[in-house]
């Protein structure tokens, strides 16, 4: 019951350039931010290369769908990253241990948000 009654924000399609590496900044509600764009009723936000993004777009917060796609230097999906948690990296302090079998380079995205 609780997460049908839960606010759902508009699902988000990450576009990232195949060499970016680091960390993605979305500076939210800035006037002269430029305004996130939709298709097929979901946002897509295309990295740049720097990865800091200021959009008009408010800071929406609830459940999230969010998908992440590395792209061609044409502008085109050409590979879906998956989607890990921090115990998918069976460190010592991971208390339940995963069977993934993740290597040094792989991707990964960790969502922290701070209001100022």
């Amino acid at each position: 019951m609780i997460y049908f009654g839960t606010h759902h924000v508009k699902p988000a399609t990450f576009l990232i350039p195949n060499s970016f590496r680091g960390k993605i900044i979305i500076i939210y509600g800035e006037p002269y931010g430029i305004k996130i764009p939709e298709k097929d009723g979901r946002y897509i936000l295309k990295v740049p290369a720097n990865g800091v993004m200021i959009v008009k777009n408010p800071l929406e917060t609830g459940i999230i769908d969010e998908q992440y796609y590395f792209e061609d230097a044409s502008y085109k999906k050409n590979k879906k990253i998956e989607i890990l948690e921090q115990q998918d990296f069976n460190e010592d302090y991971t208390l339940e241990k995963t069977n993934k079998n993740l290597q040094e380079k792989s991707c990964c995205f960790f969502r922290w948000y701070r209001r100022l």
